[in-house]
């Protein structure tokens, strides 16, 4: 990290706004406060009529609940990122969310035309954003499984803590003949982490490992840290000193702790350049590509090509998922002690 950042692990003070977010409410609480300071803001949202994330401008305190929850897949920007582009060129104030490839590309904009200083740019700790063919699956199976189709999928969740923080629990809801039902899913998962399905630009991003663009970086603190902890904490880094001022604005509504980045970075994909076997993830492909060949095959497909080790960490993390959350907290503290 470049000298004089700072890490702190932080939630908000209001149990209602980290239930509702996907670790500490961090983003959320940001959001609304650089609204109400002048600010307009654009973020990612998830549009349950055409299945994709989508960033749009926030103008009013409201409007930024539209932001709330991750969403594991590639945004849509053209639109929303026009706005940015004019509202800057009028002299405006703009708050941009986005993943570092999205703000780096912003950073170097604003150096360009000179309205830095207008412009507060705040990105996530990425692993990477897996190919569109793997959610437009994902969508299909989730809506076929209730007897619709994917018009009916809403309020996808794709971090839902159901089984507490800390577990990658993915929910929607559909709605079939005016009733509304919960589905979840764990295919998509396995195929994310898998790494061998990722854009191409994502095995060796260098946006994602390094703090040069950002004002402000934020994430979930996984990691030994916080690991009994069940409700969410987020990861915020201060980057500049605009990064600071912006973060003064909701010290009263958060709790916070600073920490040591050795606590935090080996636990992210900052750093990391993925690998995959490049024959397994053509074939995965046209997997996907076929409707009649489910998401778990592509699964099975993906994971028996992996080292005999890597196949038993693999299924033990299956089983580990249908234990109670507070089994789970209790072995994932054990594996942090000894590992």
């Amino acid at each position: 990290p470049p000298a004089g950042a700072m890490l702190y692990g932080a939630w908000a003070k209001d149990p209602e706004v980290v239930s509702a977010t996907t670790s500490g409410g961090i983003a959320d609480l940001r959001a609304k406060a650089l609204v109400g300071n002048g600010y307009i803001c654009c973020g990612a949202s998830y549009d349950g009529r055409t299945g994709r994330a989508v960033h749009v401008i926030a103008d009013t305190v409201g409007a930024t609940g539209r932001f709330r929850g991750s969403k594991y897949i590639q945004s849509f920007t053209a639109d929303a990122f026009r706005e940015v582009a004019d509202r800057l060129r009028k002299g405006g104030r703009v708050a941009v969310f986005g993943l570092p490839c999205q703000i780096y590309a912003w950073h170097r904009y604003a150096v360009k035309k000179r309205c830095r200083d207008r412009l507060l740019l705040v990105d996530l700790y990425c692993h990477g954003c897996p190919s569109m063919l793997v959610w437009d699956k994902c969508l299909t199976e989730m809506a076929s499984s209730a007897g619709a189709d994917r018009m009916a999928v809403r309020d996808v969740n794709f971090r839902s803590k159901r089984k507490g923080w800390g577990a990658f629990v993915l929910e929607a809801r559909i709605d079939v003949d005016g009733v509304s039902r919960k589905i979840s899913d764990k295919d998509f998962y396995n195929l994310f982490f898998s790494d061998d399905l990722l854009n191409k630009a994502c095995y060796d991003c260098t946006a994602r490992s390094n703090l040069e663009a950002c004002d402000i970086r934020l994430g979930d603190f996984w990691g030994r840290e916080y690991v009994g902890n069940g409700k969410g904490v987020s990861a915020v880094t201060i980057c500049t000193s605009s990064g600071r001022d912006a973060y003064k604005l909701i010290a009263d509504a958060i709790e916070a702790e600073e920490k040591d980045f050795a606590s935090f970075l080996p636990y992210q994909s900052y750093g990391k350049v993925y690998k995959t076997d490049w024959a397994v993830r053509k074939h995965v492909f046209a997997e996907l590509a076929d409707p009649s060949v489910p998401l778990a095959v592509s699964v099975r497909t993906i994971y028996s090509a992996r080292p005999l080790r890597k196949r038993v960490i693999w299924r033990l993390k299956q089983w580990l998922g249908f234990l109670p959350p507070a089994m789970i907290k209790s072995i994932k503290r054990l594996d942090y002690r000894f590992s």
